[in-house]
């Protein structure tokens, strides 16, 4: 798949094995070069097999918005074709380029391992460290712990809040994207979402004079999108650089060989060499499971010590199991670190923290429930 620049149009005769009556436009020089050489190597281009519209075939679309073609292509081998569903360009996806989004949908018999739980999704609380976004979180979690009710029970009420947090925290700052990189901010990550709606706004309009107004709009946003990423990117190695400058000065060689590694972006390799007990590398793959079996024959097959060990029981410990005072919550919330993982409530520690604004343990449940406008934080 990629861009090939060639466009093969609807007309297949000859080629009946090698693609559809479905393409776009008419053929070019690129286009008769790429189809000879799919039917020579046995290769199908799904591109023009599956019934669309033209504006979910079209790939490219040039500057002044008038020309639109079929240029990017998905191609699979012959044999892999009934496996190949659907191939279409979606509109709507920005990507801050002129070509659009080619998605191909395939479906092969692959062993897949189940998955008994469902994986859970978790709150982009990066968003919190734009004031706006964490003025209205504040203010809507205080509104809603006002009008709780009184219930009995830790476990009740823990219900309740939860439940509060987790319906303000989708409203107000809405999942996170797994795939986001760690260097790119908050600011950007904004400038990036109004970008989108701009997209939007241009897939969804008639009008030939407010298109070329939300074009316009785009490309200037998407100037804006270009500068704040590549700012994020050298501020972040910028960072992990003088980070890597102070563990070598501390002489902290296990932290500079992470900090070189992440910076590099090189991962570990996949395949480690395997050694026998005289040393010699073994590159064959039946001899190294070979190898790790005897490994851990030997670990784990371990004879038992000639004297067993004589535990002595332990003092009786006397713990205090009266419920957990509200300083004392208060102190173990603020303890918690950020950026872990939540646990069986999938509650985040960040959302927990959020509301920081008073020292006293009744600010989450003020009196008096905020309006828009007030102090916070």
């Amino acid at each position: 798949m990629g861009d090939m620049n060639a466009k093969i149009g609807s007309d297949n005769v000859g080629y009946e094995d090698v693609m559809g009556k479905n393409g776009y436009g008419v053929i070019n020089e690129n286009g008769e070069l790429f189809r000879d050489y799919c039917q020579t190597n046995n290769i199908v281009i799904d591109s023009s097999i599956f019934k669309h519209k033209d504006i979910h075939k079209c790939t490219w679309t040039s500057p002044d918005g008038n020309i639109k073609n079929q240029i990017d292509h998905i191609t699979i081998d012959k044999r892999f074709r009934r496996s190949m569903e659907d191939v279409r360009s979606y509109r709507g996806a920005d990507v801050g380029s002129d070509h659009e989004l080619l998605i191909s949908r395939v479906k092969l018999k692959l062993c897949r391992k189940r998955v008994n739980q469902e994986q859970k999704k978790r709150y982009d609380t990066v968003k919190l460290k734009i004031p706006k976004i964490a003025h209205e979180f504040k203010l809507e979690l205080r509104n809603r712990f006002q009008e709780l009710g009184e219930t009995e029970g830790i476990e009740e009420q823990w219900i309740d809040i939860k439940q509060e947090i987790c319906e303000v925290g989708k409203q107000t700052l809405g999942f996170k994207d797994r795939k986001q990189p760690e260097w790119i901010t908050a600011n950007s990550i904004h400038k990036i979402q109004e970008r989108k709606q701009i997209k939007q706004k241009i897939n969804a309009t008639r009008s030939q004079r407010q298109k070329e107004k939300l074009e316009k709009d785009y490309k200037a946003k998407n100037k804006e999108v270009k500068f704040s990423t590549r700012d994020d990117k050298r501020k972040y190695i910028d960072n992990k650089a003088k980070s890597a400058e102070d563990a070598t000065n501390k002489g902290e060689q296990n932290k500079l060989y992470m900090l070189s590694k992440k910076i590099s972006n090189s991962g570990m390799r996949g395949n480690r060499p395997v050694k026998s007990k005289k040393g010699h590398v073994i590159t064959n793959e039946k001899e190294q499971l070979e190898r790790w079996k005897e490994h851990f024959e030997e670990i784990l097959n371990s004879k038992d010590p000639p004297v067993l060990a004589d535990i002595q029981p332990g003092d009786v410990v006397d713990m205090n199991i009266e419920p957990p005072t509200i300083e004392e919550i208060i102190k173990s919330i603020r303890a918690l670190s950020n950026g872990k993982a939540p646990g069986i409530d999938n509650m985040q520690a960040e959302a927990l923290k959020a509301d920081n604004c008073c020292k006293e343990p009744t600010c989450a449940a003020s009196p008096t429930p905020l309006r828009p406008g007030d102090g916070v934080g």
